[in-house]
């Protein structure tokens, strides 16, 4: 390919990428984790949002400070929750193709460039406001900065040391990275890299992790956030989710991609290339370790498996799927594009236009109920799907201060001596912040919810209720991600039966409302 055409490719590529990440970045309503991380981050100061998602969420507070900035700039709403995931994911584009250009022929990574630009799932998570796009990113960094070591015998120790600070700082899953790689040195590549630095550079990172600890325990120590379903066939689901996207289903054509992509990364990994195989194989390690390590965890103890989490090797399939797709014939490497392309069209298609694969529409949801409302109505929902997107609108993004609660018993606190060791020395804390600081910041179980006993007492003066269940669609639609998950025949909670309100008898229906995901009904006492 000659200069000009390859340029014309490359710009064509690039441009694509970046509109496809900031294409429709708002038209999807919110849900439960884009909720959380708008709730976090809109504290009243950095050191607010700190110690209070330290308090109440198991990943460390850096995605949330930076996003805590976009809001104050902003405003709350889906663009400014979601604008820094998108330019995260815009610069994305630029570091994995240097991390290509410095490892692979110009040929390889154009492919990758491919690839990487038009991956629905990269695409997905560059538009959700939640922190993988830059989890993923920070680990790509670190990632080409041992590369270079090894390449060059020679530890690039202040720019290793420094990402993988800001990557723990991220997300718990950088901890798994780095044992990764101190794995690789100490058993296979000792002899390849200054070893004295290597050791100082991880004295120096544990150093800088210690403050995060607190987040670290609670991450490992409260419950698996997966099911352990379809666990022993979740890496099928993870590669198939990470290159093809999750937002197409098996069919002949995927299942055609899916061989095809196998039998590619295959080739990759057995064909001898003498300049590349040292990187082929430590990416390769990389990503058998990163799957195995917790896949093996969720089968002998709780499940933790997540493909989300595992994001960090969605490029790594997409390196090695672009070195075999090089020694294909140009005819071969066409009709591999094209069907590539053809799954890539399919799948977002699916994302940006269809319901199947969307967001539920919970803001329709909440401006429908907003237009009916009466001074003194309760907003009463069934499951904890609904309640959060109508949090995200009701007290962040209209600030309506309607009465919205959750129907449900008061979680019981589990925990061992250290969980309890740590809740104590937490509740000092916090009463030293609220002294000395101003800051009161509340840990605990989300005050809105709402037990049978209290709503039996609260019913009595209420004269309309809202009731908002999401159906069987509703409560599936999170684990849409997580493919072991989606494709299992598992059951997301009871269908919600309206007869089986005891206090129903002094109500009337007055309406009910059918939506895509879940359904609205409005009682007014008799």
């Amino acid at each position: 390919m000659d200069n000009k055409k390859y340029k014309l490719l490359f710009n064509f590529i690039i441009l694509s990428g970046i509109f496809l990440r900031i294409f429709k970045l708002t038209s999807q309503s919110v849900w439960i984790d884009e909720y959380i991380t708008a709730d976090f981050s809109s504290g009243e100061n950095l050191i607010y949002v700190f110690f209070n998602s330290l308090a109440n969420n198991p990943h460390p507070p850096l995605f949330f400070i930076f996003e805590y900035f976009f809001i104050k700039l902003f405003g709350i709403s889906e663009f400014s929750i979601r604008i820094f995931p998108s330019l995260i994911g815009v610069v994305s584009i630029f570091v994995f193709y240097k991390f290509m250009r410095s490892f692979f022929s110009e040929k390889i990574s154009l492919i990758a460039l491919f690839l990487f630009c038009f991956n629905p799932y990269l695409i997905y998570y560059s538009q959700e406001a939640r922190m993988y796009s830059f989890f993923m990113l920070v680990s790509l960094i670190i990632v080409y900065y041992f590369l270079l070591s090894i390449k060059y015998n020679s530890f690039l120790f202040l720019p290793f040391t420094i990402w993988s600070i800001i990557g723990l700082y991220i997300h718990n899953y950088t901890i798994l990275l780095l044992i990764i790689l101190n794995l690789l040195i100490f058993v296979k590549y000792k002899e390849e890299i200054r070893i004295n630095l290597w050791i100082r550079s991880n004295i120096i990172i544990f150093l800088f992790w210690l403050p995060l600890i607190l987040f670290f325990i609670k991450g490992i120590g409260g419950e698996g956030y997966s099911y352990k379903v379809n666990i022993f066939i979740a890496p099928l689901f993870t590669i198939k989710n990470h290159i093809l996207g999750f937002t197409i289903d098996f069919n002949l054509i995927t299942i055609i991609s899916f061989i095809i992509v196998i039998l590619l990364i295959l080739n990759t990994i057995f064909t001898n290339r003498d300049k590349t195989k040292k990187i082929i194989d430590i990416l390769t390690e990389i990503l058998i370790l990163f799957i195995c390590i917790p896949w093996i965890f969720s089968m002998i103890a709780k499940p933790v498996y997540s493909d989300r989490t595992l994001i960090v090797i969605a490029p790594l399939f997409l390196i090695l799927i672009s070195a075999g797709a090089s020694y294909l014939s140009k005819n071969g490497l066409i009709i591999f594009i094209a069907l590539i392309s053809l799954v890539y069209i399919i799948s977002l298609n699916n994302y940006y236009f269809k319901k199947d694969y969307q967001k539920i529409k919970y803001e329709e949801q909440f401006k429908k109920v907003s237009e009916e409302y009466k001074e003194g109505d309760l907003l009463l929902h069934a499951y904890v799907n609904s309640y959060a997107a109508f949090e995200f609108y009701n007290k962040l993004k209209y600030n309506k201060g309607y009465e919205n609660k959750l129907s449900g018993e008061i979680p019981e606190f589990k925990g061992d001596k250290i969980q309890l060791f740590i809740r104590d020395l937490w509740r000092k804390f916090k009463d030293i912040l609220k002294k000395y600081f101003k800051i009161d910041i509340y840990s605990g179980y989300d005050k809105n919810i709402l037990p049978d006993s209290e709503l039996n007492e609260k019913i009595k003066n209420i004269k309309r209720i809202w009731i908002i269940a999401d159906n069987e669609i509703g409560r599936k639609r999170n684990w849409l991600p997580l493919g072991n998950i989606w494709y299992s025949k598992q059951k997301f909670g009871q269908d919600f039966i309206l007869e089986n309100f005891g206090w129903l008898k002094n109500f009337l229906l007055i309406n009910k409302i059918n939506y895509y995901g879940s359904d609205i009904y409005l009682l007014e006492k008799k």
